[in-house]
């Protein structure tokens, strides 16, 4: 350009008619292109912003899940706060303060609690008689595999 300008022999005069051609003829060319990959990147866009709001709306539902098994723990364990301060009068229900159940409470506690001691008493007697029966079997096994095999001989 600067020697078609400042040249002695200038073959694209000032208003460079001939370079302008060139720039649109490329300028043509190059739109269509560009035009292609933006759509292309918009598809790609609206594809990951729909799979980023898929997400979001299953994350939120297991936040709310979460949230729900919260509540309904602080719930249970309220109900077994309330049973233990029933059944430990002196035992704190949580705030601070003693709170005494009624007496109904501490009736089916203590109920509830015999009759756990009374099956933990009998599986431990039942687990003693299997082991001693097991044990008797083996025994037996043993003094009879021992009369029917004949002695090895050493030499």
């Amino acid at each position: 350009m600067l020697i078609n300008s400042f040249g002695s022999r200038s073959w694209d005069p000032y208003p460079y008619i001939l370079l302008n051609f060139f720039l649109s003829t490329i300028a043509a060319l190059q739109a269509p292109v560009i035009m292609m990959s933006q759509n292309r990147q918009a598809e790609r866009d609206r594809l990951t912003a729909k799979y980023d709001y898929e997400v979001n709306r299953r994350v939120e539902r297991e936040v709310l899940r979460v949230d729900q098994k919260l509540d309904k723990l602080k719930h249970q364990l309220d109900r077994h706060r309330s049973l233990i301060v029933g059944i430990f009068p002196g035992a704190n229900n949580g705030n601070g303060t003693t709170k005494k159940a009624p007496a109904n409470i501490q009736a089916v506690a203590q109920k509830t609690a015999t009759k756990k001691a009374t099956a933990r008493k009998k599986a431990v007697a039942r687990k003693t008689v299997k082991t001693k029966a097991v044990a008797q079997k083996t025994a037996k096994k043993k003094s009879i595999s021992r009369k029917s095999s004949p002695k090895k001989k050493h030499y």
